[in-house]
């Protein structure tokens, strides 16, 4: 849950609260229960217990649930503050730096410095995925290529074309495919008749939805 959530203990205010926030995260990254219980024996195992405010503010914070319909939301409350409070940090850095009166150079610096750091703020919750994931993720790929290789059978959706499956695996998740050709060339029929018929075969749900123009309109210059 909280790695879906992508929070990270920098959105938190206090110090307190970053490190029983980092506690949570290598509990749950260890496959651990959490309650107060075991938060607070974790806490006191690692020496950290009176630093956050001892069990009794531990146990407190349980008082301030919210329901998890809500939870989400109070995450993206928290990413806004911890923005916020970084927009301060670098502006009075910048507003520091100009009043000192350092050269234009050494500002702007900082200013490419302090917008690169806003950025990265931003674009963390966006899902992403880490280099070892990819690596893994590629190299499971190619070991089911080989494996479908070996055995004459396909990972993807069957195209209908043996030729076309050996080189391809048949149509993979996130690809598109063009089918191009000059009017009445007969591309419907083939996306329908050969490449749709065989997704069907293969349990898969087909899509057919057909655009069309006026003839002056179909010229690219």
């Amino acid at each position: 849950m909280l790695h879906d959530l992508h929070i990270c203990p920098d959105y938190f205010y206090q110090d307190d609260h970053r490190t029983i926030f980092t506690i949570l995260e290598e509990m749950v990254k260890n496959g651990k229960t959490i309650d107060l219980l075991s938060v607070t024996e974790t806490l006191m195992r690692k020496g950290l217990l009176n630093q956050v405010g001892g069990t009794v503010y531990v146990s407190k914070l349980t008082d301030y649930l919210f329901p998890y319909a809500n939870l989400k939301q109070h995450v993206l409350c928290l990413a806004e503050m911890s923005l916020k409070r970084k927009l301060l940090i670098e502006t009075a850095q910048l507003e520091r730096l100009i009043y000192e009166g350092e050269d234009l150079e050494i500002v702007t610096n900082q200013l490419h410095k302090s917008q690169k750091e806003v950025d990265q703020i931003l674009t963390r919750n966006q899902k992403g995925m880490s280099t070892s994931e990819v690596l893994k993720l590629s190299l499971d790929l190619l070991a089911q290529r080989t494996f479908a290789d070996k055995s004459n059978s396909v990972i993807g959706v069957p195209t209908g074309l043996n030729s076309l499956d050996r080189l391809t695996n048949g149509w993979q998740k996130s690809n598109l495919i063009i089918l191009a050709g000059r009017p009445g060339m007969g591309k419907t029929a083939v996306a329908l008749n050969l490449f749709g018929l065989e997704a069907l075969r293969a349990g898969c749900d087909v899509l057919s939805t057909r655009l069309k123009c006026q003839q002056h309109n179909s010229w690219i210059g």
